[in-house]
């Protein structure tokens, strides 16, 4: 006589070994689950702004103001060029370790919250808010290979000028999917809000 698994037994089994999906989540397991990722991005990205503002006041801002003071003649000595070539360097540097640190702050929440099942109702919505985050690591990684791109060896005053104008210009890059990101959050912490009728930090 063949013994018959209780389906509720090979169920838990495969899950045990991977084999299964995860569970879809009640609409309030769901708003916990995106709460806590949430805070995890919040937590991260405010140390990554931390990091920065450190490696500005360590460096940064000593080099920026004996630069403000050099004269805006067309040939700088030696020294000055040098000066600026450092300076532009430690800057793009900064910049450059700050973003690819928000891109891998951005990779894993996406996949936190892409490994999240949400109820049946919420599922489009939840679709269209990571794929906007696929778009938007896109578009970071795009602007990183151009802060990586820019010239720091510069000799003359109008060089400086020219790092400034690409440097702005870069970290000026439209990020057309953050737009996406943030809509699909807004509404999708509205239903929730609606639905549990309580406040839900998400989207922050």
């Amino acid at each position: 006589m063949r013994y018959a698994i209780p389906a509720f037994v090979l169920a838990f089994l495969l899950g045990a070994c991977g084999g299964g999906e995860a569970p879809v989540l009640t609409t309030q397991e769901y708003a916990e689950a995106m709460e806590d990722a949430q805070a995890t991005l919040q937590e991260e990205s405010e140390k990554l702004d931390e990091d920065l503002e450190q490696a500005f006041e360590d460096s940064l801002e000593e080099m920026g103001d004996r630069l403000a003071s050099l004269d805006s003649e067309e040939s700088w000595s030696d020294e000055d060029a040098e000066l600026a070539s450092e300076f532009a360097e430690t800057l793009v540097r900064a910049f450059t370790d700050s973003l690819e640190g928000a891109v891998g702050i951005l990779e894993d929440y996406r996949d936190e919250v892409s490994s999240l099942r949400p109820p049946a109702h919420l599922a489009e919505l939840h679709g269209t808010m990571t794929e906007g985050f696929e778009g938007l690591i896109r578009e970071a990684r795009g602007v990183l290979e151009d802060l990586k791109d820019i010239d720091t060896d510069i000799e003359t005053s109008a060089e400086f000028d020219a790092f400034w104008t690409s440097f702005n210009s870069t970290l000026e890059s439209d990020l057309g999917s953050g737009e996406r990101v943030d809509e699909a959050c807004q509404e999708l912490r509205d239903r929730l809000e609606e639905e549990l009728n309580t406040s839900v930090a998400m989207c922050d």
